[in-house]
């Protein structure tokens, strides 16, 4: 009987470990402490990316979030301070946002990476730079959506942070 019981729970826990994940990735960055650029007056979010998935496990792009660009256009716009006066037009462009999953019977390696372009543009000039950030993991049994959300959230902030603190990017968005 207790053999019959342990056989059982060692399958349920390899059903549940090797099912996939249904619902989208959610993705929301924390808040960064707000920059205030003195020469901006306008933030734009373009979505460059070649596929919409924010996890691909095992080469299968998991369920994407319809509102993954105005969550992300939201939080940049809450992160930094525009000043209605400035001279600039900040666009950002989404090279690459997702998390690649190789998900084994007993692990998971998990590798997310973020990439952006911006550009700041006013009438006499234009500034152009690319950022990019990666993050690795590797687990027992299953990387589920709030691991992979979790990578998603912290490479956007990581990145917003070193974006902003980037003496070139400085320059020019207050120049």
């Amino acid at each position: 009987m207790f053999k019959h019981a342990l056989c059982l729970l060692f399958s349920i826990s390899l059903v549940a470990c090797a099912s996939n994940s249904v619902s989208p990735i959610v993705v929301a960055p924390t808040k960064a402490k707000e920059k205030e650029l003195m020469s901006v007056n306008k933030i734009t979010l373009v979505d460059s990316r070649k596929s919409p998935a924010l996890a691909i496990v095992n080469g299968k792009d998991m369920p994407v979030d319809k509102q993954v660009i105005s969550k992300l256009n939201t939080w940049l716009n809450d992160s930094i301070n525009t000043n209605q006066n400035g001279s600039k037009e900040m666009t950002i462009s989404l090279l690459s946002y997702a998390s690649y999953v190789k998900q084994e019977s007993f692990s998971f390696n998990l590798e997310s990476v973020i990439e952006w372009q911006v550009k700041l543009e006013s009438k006499n000039s234009t500034w152009t730079k690319s950022y990019q950030t990666t993050m690795n993991e590797e687990g027992p049994l299953k990387a589920d959506n709030s691991i992979i959300e979790k990578h998603l959230n912290k490479i956007a902030e990581k990145l917003l942070d070193r974006t902003l603190a980037d003496a070139e990017f400085t320059k020019a968005a207050f120049n």
